[in-house]
């Protein structure tokens, strides 16, 4: 069994160690140690990085009592130094120690308990057993924990049996009899749990809960801690500072400038609709006055009248509206084609016995089309133009 150095001291980054195997799985090179710095993804939370001799530790992971390190090359069975990337290994541990820092106070504030937790490279979540949560209970608990930060509360490790486990008042059910690794934060929290954590509150820095939304039945929060808080900080402070500069105006007035162009950008797009709209009919007039190829189709028991037009610089929004103008003028089947977005459209008011989706069912398929509708209206779509076209000149 590989002796785990990080549970003993976390903030050990070199070690000598000997290589006992090494094997290929795949196109993965696994190493096993004899000792390890290397913390392997387990608990939700993910495995260290680092350095053995000049091969990058890329993974971590624990399978069957042994502690594999998946690197980028061969290392031949022999003493190697070891070098932890301490970068990785601190955002690690601010992560994890905001998560039980989070936990006891939703715990402490709203006897909420933590049924899920999972740390990405982006940001760390966890599901709280709340239906609803408000912005100020976010605040609150957002303010509640980067106190307890400030305060830089005590962390501990002990290894207790399973009688001294169950005299403390743990957060969660333990889940091992054995060698029960405890972690406990100075009157915030107390949980087994085998990650690496700081001594100290300090260390994590700082928690910044980004947004909560629903869950199954519970509420997701996720969050950010240390220098990933700093990091989404520094971003978000970018885009306001952008922002302002767009608007001329400053942070506090922002949001209320860009309500009020929103607003008027809304007013004006209604606007451009209706002139668009007007333009629109008079175009569908024009079609009916001019169109050349004004024909009809047949089916089993009667003919109807058709209008097929094929417009280049048209988008499939712009034919639909011809569409029904054409229809409100005349009764007709259009069958109206859009190069621009490679799209055609099949409709009629209901006048005719026609099942437009039924066309398209059997029919669309030859033309490497793609489509179906109801009774009185269908629309396909075409990978070509050529296609579109195919397939627009030999239906009816």
């Amino acid at each position: 069994m590989t002796i785990r150095l990080f549970d003993e001291n976390p903030y050990l980054i070199n070690c000598t160690s000997n290589i006992i195997n090494m094997e290929k799985n795949n196109d993965d090179i696994l190493i096993t140690l004899d000792k390890t710095i290397f913390f392997p993804e387990s608990g939700g939370q993910l495995s260290d990085k680092g350095w053995i001799n000049d091969a990058k530790v890329l993974q971590v992971f624990e399978k069957d009592n042994i502690i594999y390190h998946k690197v980028d090359k061969d290392i031949p069975i022999s003493t190697v130094e070891c070098k932890l990337d301490w970068v990785v290994r601190l955002d690690r541990m601010q992560q994890h120690c905001g998560e039980h820092i989070l936990s006891g106070v939703f715990l402490s504030l709203y006897n909420s308990r933590n049924h899920g937790f999972h740390m990405g490279e982006d940001y760390v979540t966890i599901d709280m057993d709340l239906k609803t949560i408000s912005n100020e209970m976010i605040e609150k608990v957002e303010d509640a924990a980067n106190k307890i930060i400030f305060n830089n509360n005590p962390i501990h490790f002990d290894i207790v049996d399973k009688s001294k486990a169950d005299s403390l008042p743990l957060r969660k059910e333990l889940k091992v009899d054995s060698n029960i690794r405890i972690v406990t934060i100075e009157n915030v929290d107390c949980v087994a749990c085998c990650g690496t954590h700081p001594n100290g509150t300090a260390e994590v820095g700082l928690i910044k809960i980004i947004k909560a939304e629903k869950y199954k039945s519970m509420t997701r929060v996720y969050f950010n801690c240390g220098l990933r808080a700093l990091r989404d900080y520094q971003n978000k402070s970018k885009i306001v500072n952008d922002l302002c500069t767009i608007y001329s105006t400053d942070e506090n007035s922002i949001k209320s400038k860009a309500l009020s162009q929103s607003e008027k950008i809304k007013e004006l797009s209604q606007e451009l609709k209706k002139i668009k709209n007007l333009l629109l009919k008079d175009e569908a007039t024009e079609i009916l006055k001019n169109i050349s190829y004004n024909s009809s189709i047949k089916n089993d028991l009667e003919e109807f009248p058709i209008t097929k037009v094929f417009l280049q610089d048209k988008s499939f929004e712009d034919i639909q509206s011809l569409a029904s103008f054409i229809m409100e003028d005349k009764k007709t089947v259009v069958f109206i084609a859009s190069e621009k977005d490679k799209k055609i459209l099949l409709a009629h008011d209901g006048t005719f016995n026609l099942h437009c989706g039924k066309i398209y069912k059997n029919t669309i398929k030859e033309y490497n089309g793609r489509g179906g509708g109801g009774d009185k209206i269908a629309q396909g779509s075409f990978e070509s133009v050529d296609d579109l076209k195919n397939f627009f000149e030999n239906i009816f």
